[in-house]
């Protein structure tokens, strides 16, 4: 590896991986020390060509060897390297080869997706996601930051997406205890909801997000953040079924953005079938009109040097493309019968601390964590990061999402029944 480029050589292909310049979105923290992997991973999945490029330069051969002279203790690395392959089965011949016996991949993929404890969370998400993507027969890749967090399940019921908010993580985000256990990591989502449920595919997505244009994250609009989870949504092939959506916090505006995005698509193209697959959403915490906490991050109060991002300016009470969303959801979620659940916190959540003293806030008031339309539930026991994060599976937090799901799965069969009742 050079200071200007680096170079895969086999048979005829010479294919250069230029070193990204300072301005393109930089690479995130999960993703640091994957050394080459990391390369060719972020490679991948920048461009589809060059995905194939890389494939025919004997990228996954690279690397198998990445593998073999890794240290059995480098998960980083091997993290790292289940996401290059999950990038580069995006396109057939990645497919194709990464299914050949004498790499051995699907034996490496699934002793990875076996363990589940903290420090390898990342790791089984991107083997399992490699997996997926390297199936025989199957419908559809996860693209980068897509995961499914469950079994594979052909003839399912439901399609369940994860979205998480602000600063949020696709697996961390949804584990049952504030502190992360190295010892016994439970993430719920991955852990129980397919034993409670079996007909059902969970996946989560992850996106880029920060609370200042200066912190390195890339500062896509909502409509950008919208658009780029329904394009992988429908890459993934979902929209043949039922689709629910269990959000937190900012996780929420995103999926009602792409609800009405995906319905003003072509009912028959895949983002149009996947906004009349549609049935629900569960919002943890979500401000659908907005955050007090956003007054707080306005330059007028803590000095124009202050950027806030797309994502903060968009939780602005006074944003008038917040407020449009809110009603057009509701009338939209009313209109197509749209199962809906909102959570609100019960109590208020630190924000900082100075000097030994505590200050806490309300992150989303009940006034903002209402959606307008179907339940409302305000759980006193929780503040705003403990919303989406039921320690057993008795907790109130856990069985309002069965019996969403459930709900939804009993229309879903009555509806079916009476259509071939009618076609009798």
């Amino acid at each position: 590896v050079g200071d200007e480029a680096m170079f895969l050589d086999a048979d005829t292909y010479r294919v250069p991986l230029e070193r990204f310049p300072l301005d393109e979105d930089p690479v995130d923290d999960n993703h640091r020390g994957g050394g080459l992997a990391t390369l060719v991973a972020d490679a991948a999945a920048r461009d589809l060509q060059l995905a194939v490029d890389l494939v025919r330069a004997g990228a996954i051969y690279l690397l198998r060897c990445l593998v073999d002279t890794a240290a059995a203790s480098e998960y980083r690395r091997f993290s790292e390297v289940a996401r290059a392959l999950g990038n580069l089965a995006v396109v057939d011949e990645g497919r194709t080869q990464a299914r050949r016996a004498i790499f051995g991949w699907t034996s490496i993929l699934r002793d990875w997706e076996k363990d589940g404890a903290a420090d390898k969370a990342h790791l089984q998400a991107e083997a399992r996601r490699a997996l997926f993507n390297i199936r025989e027969g199957g419908h559809g890749v996860l693209l980068e930051s897509y995961y499914s967090l469950s079994s594979l399940v052909a003839d399912r019921d439901i399609d369940v997406v994860f979205l998480h908010g602000l600063r949020g993580d696709p697996v961390l985000t949804w584990r049952t205890e504030m502190k992360i256990d190295s010892t016994n990591l439970v993430i719920w989502p991955r852990d129980w909801l397919q034993e409670d449920i079996p007909r059902l595919q969970v996946f989560s997505i992850g996106y880029d997000v920060s609370l200042s244009q200066w912190l390195p994250a890339r500062n896509l609009s909502l409509d950008e953040q919208a658009a780029e989870c329904l394009d992988g949504l429908a890459a993934a092939g979902l929209g043949d079924r039922p689709i629910c959506f269990i959000t937190h916090s900012f996780g929420g505006i995103i999926a009602k953005r792409l609800l009405l995005q995906a319905l003003d698509c072509d009912a028959d193209s895949p983002e149009g079938r996947i906004g009349n697959a549609i049935r629900g959403f569960v919002f943890y915490g979500t401000p659908h009109r907005g955050s007090p906490i956003t007054r707080a991050l306005r330059p007028t109060v803590i000095g124009s040097a202050f950027r806030p991002s797309s994502a903060v300016a968009q939780l602005d009470p006074r944003n008038e493309a917040l407020r449009g969303l809110d009603r057009d959801f509701q009338a939209v979620a009313a209109h197509r019968e749209i199962d809906v659940v909102s959570v609100a916190e019960g109590k208020k959540t630190a924000i900082a601390s100075v000097s030994g003293r505590a200050f806490q806030a309300w992150l989303v008031p009940d006034g903002s964590a209402d959606a307008g339309v179907g339940r409302f539930v305000t759980l006193e026991c929780s503040n705003h990061p403990e919303l989406c994060k039921p320690p057993d599976r008795k907790d109130s937090r856990y069985t309002l999402i069965l019996e969403f799901l459930n709900r939804i799965i009993s229309a879903q069969s009555k509806s079916q029944t009476l259509r071939s009742e009618a076609g009798h």
